[in-house]
């Protein structure tokens, strides 16, 4: 697997996904907790030429699905299902294991009036875990 750019490393918890500069190169966690993010906001069936990618996690946040913990919870697990999946389909027996999906799972979930920020662990095959945020309206 190839190294990617590591986009949007000055992101605050605000919500602010600003492009990095300078540009920093992503490898091993960062990667993959990146590929995490660039799947879990890809809305299903919104890539032309994407197939079956993304899944129905921003859908779910742009119909007001996402008021409570629980919902919050209850959509990101029905998520997981599609997102897994396709990072799965990515990846090669050959990429570095700390670039491999092996879970994800919610940190915190912190729900307000007009937002919704969680943190999630993602776990590589390596056993690292590294912590992403998720910032979205709600």
């Amino acid at each position: 697997m190839p190294n990617d750019l590591l986009a949007f490393a000055s992101a605050d918890s605000r919500g602010t996904n600003a492009l990095a500069d300078p540009v920093l190169v992503a490898d091993g966690d960062d990667l993959l907790g990146q590929r995490f993010l660039l799947e879990l906001y890809r809305e299903k069936g919104v890539d032309l030429y994407g197939g079956d990618r993304g899944c129905r996690f921003l859908t779910a946040a742009r119909n007001g699905l996402l008021s409570t913990e629980s919902d919050v919870f209850s959509q990101f697990s029905l998520a997981m299902l599609d997102v897994s999946r396709n990072l799965r389909a990515d990846e090669d027996p050959s990429d570095p294991s700390a670039t491999r999906f092996a879970s994800a799972e919610i940190f915190s979930v912190l729900v307000n009036p007009g937002s919704l920020s969680l943190v999630v662990r993602v776990r590589s095959l390596a056993k690292a875990t590294s912590e992403v945020t998720v910032t979205l309206p709600a």
